[in-house]
């Protein structure tokens, strides 16, 4: 980044370059201070609505303003004494430091000595700044005003939202989007010398799509990463970038949803930053960044789907935005409309205040979800289990809601009334199936004899409830492949009622087996790390998570599936050889069933010519031991007790090139080694600990490897080795630490009482 190696770029400089950048929108506190609350408020919602980045200049020269009060003496005064961490934006690590240590820093910029890069972000602002923004700030502007929707939650669940920001000479905010697709709200309030304290560069709301695709060129997500952008390369970009600098008591406003960076460019900067929940922003993380959110589990850190309900419920809301609410909540209510003749029994959970989340997406639940009965507190959101996501035990979720629908049809009644008319004419969207019944048909189809079926794209078997079948040929399609080969969204895809023609019958299949003249080109799919739930107990990847680098989807089906099931079970045989042959060359007999798992959108007939179709009646078990003949992969060798008589040669994993792997028992006090190698003499503590280390280091490997191949028994089992390994480290830290702590205690009393606190500390 050119800003952090060179002189802060001049914002006339810019702007005279031309395009992209152009000057934010600037308006006087002048211009509102005349105007009623009314009127203020529906200005402000005019310029959010209109999606632009824009700056209200001159706060500072209220009367109102207490110069006493916001300053960075009194901040320091007021703030914690402990230490907090400090980024330093250069390296990317964090470095632990007094708030006033760091405040101090202005002391020396007078001489030029400041520290640069350091940025202390969201410290907790004190009640007395609270107050005294309080003061000036007109409702709509305020955290928790008139435009604030955190306002409806309880206070116990609403996020904490309002912080205080300490930032040196080239500190900076990468391009990001704030959380939940909230509106940005930046207060300069102090800034070291003369000049600007920062620059602000932002886009708009109709450049979203545009600068989705310009941050994932650059290898970057942008919903989720920060990412510092220098000129240079803002320089290539296709959309505006708006562009202006900050002084003290200029309030800067990002609209909901609309990136923003800043590059703070004077010697010592202090801010107050907050976040509102305007109704733009609900319609926005619905639409926009919900689906983003589910689908790379990242958490709703906002509660935003509690908000239409308990705003309702509260109803101290204006016309328009009480029926926008109203008009969410009843799509919400409807997406979880199960819609089937026979309704799955419901359980309705009290949960006594607390929130519920998504264990494996990390999305706040309003109402209902499927909770698994086995874990007893692992729940997951309908997107979630609708797309193949879940715990070890597939097969054993019930339903359960939190709210009961004869309530929320109260709360709708009593909102209608309210508004006597002015509701918001609904758009009727084309008929699709809600969330709640394609969930209720993925719960029975997991819950169904086993049935495989041969994948026309990858060649592999798969469970049927995990793909699709063909309307017109039955050929059947699994939808990893259909997101990976033809970039399908499943859940659109699924939600569709209309019949389904693969690839092959519309003649555009880019399989290795059809030859069509104009086979479809998949989009290019940026690299992002592995998806991983949010609660470790999900083990099972969806259908279309982490395609690029998961192992072959049937080990993980088999694997998925013996953990609800008896193990004496024989094993499934293994998949026959993979050869260049037609479909017809590759059908094998099998039983005359039909099977759905998705309505209209999953049909499997009996008369299908594609596939081979396995079906037995426990058929989700699989042995530890037997992997196949070329890997030898036998993870009872890792985990499972022997005694010497019966150890085997030690393992070498087909995947990693490492030193073989200890059989380790909590009874042994040291680690036994395979019978056909030297021991190791365990002759100092320090020695043990290391040697230990060492072999933990081994097995987490092993356990990342299995958990890769979605071996979830044996890499619980390797789990269960680690904790107990883990607990040999840490017994004989204790052990050094008191002999040494004696020895400390025999020479220099007055160092031994030093060491034990610190270690007491430390946990030692």
């Amino acid at each position: 980044m050119d800003f952090l190696q060179q002189a802060p770029p001049s914002v006339q400089d810019l702007l005279r370059a031309g395009e992209p950048f152009i000057p934010f929108s600037e308006y006087s506190v002048q211009d509102i201070t005349h105007l009623s609350e009314d009127e203020t408020t529906k200005w402000v919602e005019a310029k959010l609505r209109d999606g632009k980045p824009f700056v209200i200049r001159g706060f500072s020269r209220l009367k109102e303003w207490d110069r006493s009060v916001l300053n960075n003496e009194r901040l320091g005064s007021l703030s914690s004494s402990a230490a907090i961490p400090v980024r330093n934006c250069h390296t990317g690590r964090d470095a632990k430091m007094r708030l006033q240590d760091l405040l101090s820093q202005t002391e020396y910029a007078r001489t030029g000595n400041v520290r640069e890069f350091l940025y202390a972000k969201d410290l907790q602002c004190p009640q007395e700044w609270i107050k005294a923004l309080d003061a000036f700030l007109p409702s709509a502007m305020r955290h928790l005003g008139s435009l604030d929707l955190f306002r409806t939650l309880p206070k116990e669940i609403a996020p904490e939202v309002l912080m205080a920001y300490v930032g040196t000479r080239k500190s900076s905010s990468g391009f990001h989007r704030c959380f939940s697709g909230t509106v940005a709200l930046n207060l300069l309030v102090e800034s070291e010398g003369a000049g600007p304290g920062s620059i602000c560069f932002g886009t708009d709301k109709h450049s979203q799509a545009v600068y989705d695709t310009y941050m994932e060129r650059l290898g970057k997500s942008p919903h989720t990463d920060w990412t510092d952008v220098s000129t240079t390369q803002l320089k290539s970009a296709n959309f505006p970038i708006y562009i202006t600098h900050q002084q003290p008591g200029d309030l800067v406003i990002f609209p909901s949803a609309t990136a923003h960076q800043i590059w703070n460019i004077s010697p010592m900067v202090t801010k107050v930053v907050w976040n509102v929940m305007h109704s733009s922003s609900l319609v926005s993380f619905f639409d926009y960044i919900q689906p983003f959110y589910q689908r790379y589990c990242h958490a709703d850190t906002g509660r935003v789907p509690l908000i239409p309900l308990h705003a309702l419920i509260r109803g101290s809301l204006g016309t328009e935005d009480e029926a926008l609410l109203l008009d969410v909540f009843l799509k919400l209510l409807d997406d979880e409309a199960i819609e089937t003749d026979s309704v799955p029994p419901m359980k309705t959970v009290d949960t006594q205040g607390a929130v519920v989340e998504c264990n494996f997406c990390g999305l706040t639940i309003w109402n209902r979800h499927l909770h698994c009965e086995q874990c007893g507190d692992f729940d997951l959101c309908l997107t979630c289990f609708i797309s193949g996501r879940s715990c070890k035990h597939v097969a054993d979720y019930t339903w359960a809601e939190l709210i009961p629908r004869a309530y929320c049809m109260e709360v709708i009644q009593s909102t209608r009334n309210r508004l006597r008319g002015r509701l918001l004419s609904r758009i009727k969207n084309p008929k699709q199936k809600s969330l709640g019944a394609l969930a209720a048909a993925a719960a029975d189809a997991r819950k169904q004899p086993m049935m495989e079926r041969l994948c026309h794209l990858c060649r592999d078997s798969h469970p049927a409830w995990k793909g699709v079948a063909c309307t017109q040929c039955s050929a059947f399609f699994c939808f990893r492949g259909l997101h990976r080969h033809f970039d399908v969204d499943l859940i659109p895809f699924l939600r569709n009622t209309d019949p389904w023609v693969c690839p092959k019958c519309s003649h555009f299949c880019n399989c290795r087996c059809c030859h069509f003249p104009l086979p479809y080109s998949s989009k290019d799919k940026p690299v992002r790390s592995r998806i991983k739930s949010i609660d470790p107990r999900g083990r099972i990847m969806g259908f279309t998570d982490n395609v690029f680098d998961q192992k072959r989807g049937k080990r993980a089906s088999m694997a998925t599936h013996s953990a609800s099931l008896p193990p004496e079970v024989p094993s499934r045989v293994h998949k026959r050889a993979r050869t260049q042959v037609s479909d017809e060359e590759a059908e094998l007999p099998r039983q005359q069933e039909d099977y759905s798992t998705f309505p209209n959108r999953g049909m499997i007939q009996s008369q299908s010519t594609e596939d081979t179709i396995h079906t037995n009646a426990r058929p989700y078990v699989m042995s530890s031991r037997s992997i196949g003949p070329k890997g030898q992969l036998r993870i009872s060798d890792l985990v499972e007790e022997h005694s010497p008589a019966e150890a085997e040669p030690s393992f070498q994993a087909p995947f990693r090139h490492a030193t073989p792997l200890l059989s380790l028992t909590p009874g042994d006090g040291a680690s036994r080694r395979p019978t056909n190698e030297p021991s190791v003499p365990a002759t100092t503590d320090e020695a043990s600990i290391s040697f230990l280390e060492r072999k933990l280091e081994e097995l987490r490997r092993y356990a990342d490897e299995l958990l890769d191949l979605s071996l979830v028994d044996s890499h619980a089992k390797v789990q269960e080795k680690i904790s107990q390994l883990q607990g040999q480290i840490e017994e004989r830290k204790r052990r050094k630490a008191e002999a040494l702590f004696d020895s400390l205690d025999r020479d220099f009393p007055e160092l031994a009482t030093v060491a034990r606190e610190e270690a007491r500390r430390r946990g030692l």
